[in-house]
């Protein structure tokens, strides 16, 4: 299938790997990842394929008055498990910046997640993008 898609927002860590599961579980390379990028606005996106002339991954506004912006991707020595993705993908929710809080006084706030992919089961511009995790927050009723 070409057009795996999953959008998904949570705060359970567990939750994320088993949704990061699901996705290597639909990535080419035999669920592997080769590559990786740190993109402002997609989170940490995950490669199962770079092509040769790709070397940056951009986001693609809907506002076409808005520039996209890009990030490098950056290869890993050898292809990476599930395992070690998740181990990184954490690592990374832990110490990026997160967006400011919406302001909201009837509900709380906790630092989450969201894992995403396009229609197509694509990230951004890249067609070898295969999911991106990215920090949102939680919100929860008081």
């Amino acid at each position: 299938m070409d057009n795996f898609s999953l959008v998904a927002t949570g705060e359970d860590l567990e939750e994320l790997q088993l949704l990061l599961r699901i996705a290597f579980a639909h990535a080419g390379n035999g669920g592997r990842a080769v590559a990786y990028a740190e993109h402002p606005t997609l989170g940490f996106v995950l490669f199962w394929y770079v092509g040769s002339l790709e070397t940056v991954i951009y986001d693609e506004p809907e506002d076409p008055t808005v520039k996209a912006v890009s990030a490098k991707i950056r290869g890993f020595n050898t292809p990476r498990t599930l395992v070690n993705c998740c181990k990184l993908v954490i690592e990374y929710l832990r110490r990026v910046e997160y967006p400011e809080k919406p302001f909201d006084s009837e509900v709380s706030h906790d630092k989450g997640w969201q894992i995403h992919n396009d229609y197509w089961g694509n990230v951004g511009s890249s067609q070898g993008a295969f999911i991106a995790v990215r920090p949102v927050w939680a919100l929860s009723s008081k």
